[in-house]
């Protein structure tokens, strides 16, 4: 008669979970907050990527602008090579 009665107490725990529907209920705002985190993360990703592609073009315009220095700089280095040739050059004529 007690195995029974332990058989008895193992129906019970069935009937917990048509208790679970009536908690079900309280899952709308637990969605509801997971939707609006979900948005948060989503805006902050769409920030970070903005964020992300304004450094890579400032990141491009600075790699451009050292490039054209470099370019610049070999150009007039090339000129004063050549003027400097000319110089002793044409000053070695004129002695």
């Amino acid at each position: 008669s007690g195995f029974r009665g332990s058989t008895s107490l193992s129906p019970q725990k069935p009937s917990a979970p048509p208790g679970d529907p009536s908690g079900t209920p309280p899952l709308a705002p637990v969605l509801q907050l997971l939707r609006s985190q979900l948005q948060e993360k989503d805006a902050l990703i769409r920030h970070l990527e903005n964020d992300w592609e304004r450094s890579r073009a400032q990141r491009e315009r600075e790699e451009r602008l050292l490039v054209t220095a470099w370019y610049n700089m070999g150009l007039a280095l090339q000129q004063h090579e050549g003027d400097t040739a000319a110089a002793r050059g044409g000053g070695g004529g004129g002695a």
